[in-house]
Order: structure tokens, then sequence, then C-alpha cells
């Protein structure tokens, strides 16, 4: 349970909004204080700038708060109710985030690498240039998602719902994406050497410039996908569907390799 204490001290230093300096320095002098804040009402507050390292926060409310260059590092969010929160340039590594609602959250620059967001609501955030590297975003519902510029190298999206999420320039090399759902997606320009997306479905998604060399697209469904220019030397094109749209079949050229 919440340790009332510890609320009322970060709802006091909140109040003073200097981006909690007194909780801050509190925390500093105490290393050995353990935080619990779980399912504690924190919604609508100025925490910017929060030291919540470590922190027990497991079905916290934090609606609209917000919480810009905060640092939640190795937080226990599981479950926590963060919509349209302001995590802008927040440090939110190896975070576990587990069933967390993000829903049209500001994740703009944030840093969540190696954090798990398994079954994660995240749709319609805000994450452009964020990091995810590493992070586990299995199952995760992310339609509609800003991740233009994102950084998610060696992330697992297996069987998360990318449904006209906004990907163009992210880097996706190594991403495991199997069974993805990403129809109508925007991965223009994309970087996704040697990503996974065997069994997703690409229906109408928009890969045009997208680097695709050695990528694994066995069996997956590129129905009436924009493809002109993509790159996919080396790539695993077995039991893959792929029907272009009229409207550009006479521009595409899918390079694939010849067998020695």
């Amino acid at each position: 349970m919440t340790n009332i204490a510890q609320l009322q001290r970060l709802k006091n230093s909140a109040a003073e909004k200097n981006y909690c300096q007194s909780w801050n320095a509190w925390r500093k002098e105490n290393p050995e204080i353990k935080i619990n804040l779980s399912k504690a009402n924190l919604s609508y507050m100025d925490l910017r700038g929060v030291d919540l390292k470590d922190a027990y926060l497991r079905e916290v409310i934090m609606t609209q708060s917000d919480l810009r260059s905060s640092d939640l590092t190795q937080a226990n969010l599981c479950y926590a109710m963060l919509l349209q929160a302001n995590f802008s340039q927040a440090i939110i590594k190896k975070t576990d985030l587990t069933g967390a609602c993000l829903k049209e959250a500001d994740l703009s620059k944030a840093d969540l690498s190696e954090s798990n967001l398994t079954e994660a609501y995240l749709t319609r955030a805000y994450m452009i240039k964020a990091y995810l590297l590493d992070a586990e975003l299995v199952l995760a519902d992310l339609r509609g998602v800003d991740l233009r510029g994102g950084r998610l190298r060696k992330a697992d999206m297996t069987k998360a719902n990318l449904r006209e999420a906004r990907l163009s320039m992210a880097n996706l090399s190594r991403t495991t994406l199997m069974g993805a759902d990403l129809t109508r997606a925007s991965l223009v320009g994309a970087q996704m050497r040697k990503a996974n997306l065997s069994f997703s479905n690409l229906t109408e998604t928009d890969l045009r410039n997208a680097y695709l060399s050695k990528a694994n697209l066995s069996d997956a469904n590129l129905k009436k996908a924009k493809l002109a220019n993509a790159y996919f030397v080396g790539a695993n094109l077995s039991g893959t569907l792929i029907t272009p749209g009229k409207k550009e079949t006479s521009e595409i050229e899918i390079i694939v390799p010849q067998s020695c």
C-alpha cells in the first residue's frame, strides 16, 4: 500500500513547482529508503524532474501529470494509469510498464530502453525520437502511435498492434515484429535490416525507401503495400504475399538474392 508520509512529501514538493527539488534532495540524503506509492493518485501534478528511481508505483494514477525530464529508472509501473501524461525526455530505462495505460501520452525523446511494455496500451501516444532499444512490447497496443525517428533496435514487438502507426525513419534493425499487425502503417525510409517480420500483416503499409536487407518476411502479407524503392537484398521472402498497388507497380524493383 501507499506510504502516506511519502505521498504527502511528494505532493508538498510538487506544489513548490521547482522541479521537485526538496523531494529529490530528500531522496539523495536517504538512498536506503524504499519508495512505495502504489495505487496513489498523482493526477494533474507538476512532477517535472522528479526522482522516482526504483520506486514501487504499481497501479499508480498519473492522468495528465507532467513528468518531463523525470527519472523512473527500474521503477515498477505495472498497470499504471498514465493517460495523456507528459514523459518527454524522461529516463524510463529498465522499467516495468506491463499492462500500463499510456494512451495519448507524450514520450517524445524519452528513453525506455530495456523496459517491459508487454500488453501496454500506447494508442496514439506521441513518441517521436523515443529510445526503445531492447524493449519488450509483446502484444502491446500501438495503434496510431507516432514513433517517427524512434530507436527500436532489437526491440521485441511480437504480435503488437501497430495499425496506422507512424514509423517513418525509425530504426527497427533486428527488431522482432513476428505476427505484428502493421496495416496501413507508415514505414517510409525506416531502417529494418535483419528485422523479423515473419507472419506479419503489412496490408497497405507504406514501405517506400525502407531498408529491409536480410529481413525475414516469410509468410508476411504485403497486399497493396507501397514498395517503391524499398531495398530487399538478402531478405527472406518465402511464402510472402506481395501484391503492390496498381499505381506504383511499374516503379518497384524487388531484388532477391540468386541461388549459387
